[in-house]
């Protein structure tokens, strides 16, 4: 069973380049570890006020109205408090604190307002998420699903010059996610990893998780250098998949997608412009492409001079590199 069905939902926050000079990356997954969850009552959601609320974080999410989660977190702290002893109800409003910062437009994102990039610091609106995942943690050590969250987010502190959180984030993945839920832990990392500069191991690291997040669900060996993904795609049509990580599920309308997408953005990151250009043909083809939301945006991009957009990640300038995936990214995967 996929449990409350939070995986990926941190994605919203993906973006392109260095957080330390990029005011886009701000908007990722980042966020203080040594954040606490805010002080406050603990009321009972056995009422089932808190369903309820979570039912309701999904219907937003499904809609693809980010604007609407602040009335979803206000929601969420009525029926759990804002110290929830429910872990599920501590990545909901974690989430719901990091969808402010998401990137909403149709196009490539700007800078967040008021962020001061450089050596200013984590914004102070983005601490607070990091307490309520790692209080997830807290509350149940068990499930790595909550491990997803808090590394992502100790990552985030790391693109602010934090190393030991930056090295705890790999960690994180590498001894606690990856072992237990491969597919999970390949596909939140590539993309999570995708902000670094493209020439950094990180980056490296981050296409090497996408490849290994379609061999897994695939069961095939995939090519390094000019990547066919037509085995993921009959995996699909067939019902392969080990495991409904690799699937669209009603949480998740449209992870397929979603995830080729940026996987295909990232080829253009490395300079492997023709091996974008079939990963991009073979998301065209996948079974639930048509009802994608976000086929302007692919059409768009295909269409696009990728040469002069591959050069865009070589200036060291991360302000000009251009968004990795849909724009905002979580809505590539979770919107109808």
């Amino acid at each position: 069973m996929r449990s409350t069905n939070t995986r990926r939902t941190l994605s919203c926050m993906q973006t392109t380049s260095k957080s330390t000079t990029s005011a886009t990356a701000v908007i990722t997954m980042v966020l203080a570890a040594t954040a606490g969850c805010s002080s406050g009552s603990n009321p009972s959601a056995d009422t089932g006020a808190g369903p309820a609320a979570q039912a309701v974080f999904w219907d937003t999410l499904r809609s693809g109205h980010l604007a609407g989660m602040g009335a979803v977190h206000d929601q969420l702290v009525a029926a759990y408090g804002t110290e929830p002893n429910d872990p599920i109800a501590c990545r909901l409003i974690g989430m719901t604190l990091n969808a402010q910062f998401a990137p909403t437009g149709q196009g490539d994102a700007g800078p967040p307002p008021g962020f001061a990039g450089g050596d200013a610091g984590v914004p102070p609106g983005l601490l607070e998420p990091l307490g309520y995942f790692k209080r997830a943690v807290d509350l149940d050590s068990t499930n790595p699903q909550h491990y997803e969250f808090y590394a992502t987010g100790l990552y985030g502190e790391g693109e602010f010059g934090d190393n030991a959180a930056h090295d705890q984030a790999l960690q994180m993945w590498d001894q606690v996610v990856i072992p237990k839920l491969p597919g999970n832990g390949y596909s939140d990392r590539g993309t999570v990893l995708s902000i670094a500069p493209y020439q950094s191991s990180d980056f490296a690291l981050a296409l090497e998780s996408f490849f290994r997040f379609y061999e897994t669900c695939s069961g095939a060996v995939i090519d390094r250098t000019q990547p066919d993904l037509t085995p993921f795609v009959q995996a699909q049509a067939a019902g392969r998949f080990p495991s409904d990580i690799c699937e669209n599920t009603p949480h998740h309308v449209h992870t397929v997608e979603g995830l080729m997408f940026v996987f295909g953005d990232d080829l253009v990151k490395a300079q492997n412009i023709s091996a974008a250009k079939a990963v991009y043909a073979t998301l065209a083809t996948t079974r639930d492409f048509a009802e994608w939301p976000y086929k302007v945006q692919y059409e768009a991009r295909v269409s696009s001079d990728l040469n002069a957009r591959a050069q865009l990640y070589t200036t060291g300038n991360p302000v000009t590199e251009p968004h990795l995936g849909t724009t905002p990214t979580c809505l590539g995967c979770h919107q109808e």
